[in-house]
């Protein structure tokens, strides 16, 4: 599979904290904003040991991931 993507602990409008969002691509590249996997259009910036720690992984964009996970493996094997 060739599709990348990372997790970053970023701010958004939606919640007071920062969550854990998926995005496209191999990495942050020091972007100022970004949307999310989940569709989510967030502030981006250098996270901290703790916001990695304090931030929750987005459920939405972990349901998308796997989603389209198991439609790339069941794609592979149909004929």
């Amino acid at each position: 599979m060739g599709d990348h993507q990372y997790w970053l602990p970023v701010s958004s409008r939606v919640e007071s904290r920062k969550i854990r969002h998926a995005f496209r691509g191999k990495r942050w590249e020091g972007h100022s904003a970004g949307t999310s996997v989940c569709g989510v259009r967030c502030a981006m910036a250098e996270p901290n040991e703790l916001d990695w720690f304090q931030a929750p992984t987005c459920r939405v964009c972990t349901d998308v991931l796997i989603v389209e996970q198991d439609v790339a493996r069941h794609g592979e094997g149909s004929e």
